[in-house]
């Protein structure tokens, strides 16, 4: 808890943490908009924490910080997001774990947030393995801004919603 509350405080003055709850979903974002969005960033290591936030922000994009997984799954069940990007190795609960977690209350709300997994780990079958935990997408460490703005834009609402049946 002590270490907690302190990594929480580091992130809000880096401005990593949003001050207030997410309490609402919003509407799909106008399509010159599609980036604008709403990521909660699930990973424990505070240098990854804000280089990826940093880039995030930069995309235009809205960051909430999770340090492992069970405060992803609380988050997520406290608000509402248009993406996570999930560490897969983190302590207490890992990404996987925090995946099935959220797709299981998921399943009682009736909603289900674009999950993207963010590993180091590059072998065969780690892909497999995300999808399988219920992962949409998947993006290697380190990661590239360029790499990061593709999947926003595949895993915004604006572009979920006009590939739609």
């Amino acid at each position: 808890p002590r270490r907690e509350t302190l990594l929480r405080e580091l992130a809000r003055v880096r401005g990593l943490l949003a001050t207030e709850p997410v309490s609402q979903c919003s509407a799909a974002p106008a399509p010159d908009s599609a980036t604008k969005l709403t990521v909660l960033l699930t990973e424990d290591n505070l240098v990854n924490q804000k280089v990826i936030g940093t880039m995030l922000e930069k995309l235009g994009c809205h960051v909430v910080l999770a340090s492992d997984g069970e405060q992803a799954v609380s988050r997520l069940v406290e608000g509402c997001f248009d993406l996570v990007l999930m560490d897969c190795q983190m302590p207490n609960m890992d990404g996987f774990d925090a995946t099935r977690a959220i797709r299981e209350h998921e399943t009682k709300l009736g909603r289900r947030t674009p999950i993207v997994a963010l590993t180091a780990n590059a072998l065969q079958g780690t892909r497999e393995d995300c999808l399988d935990a219920g992962m949409d997408d998947y993006l290697t460490k380190p990661i590239r801004k360029d790499i990061l703005r593709a999947a926003l834009e595949r895993w915004s609402p604006h572009a979920r919603a006009s590939t739609a049946p």
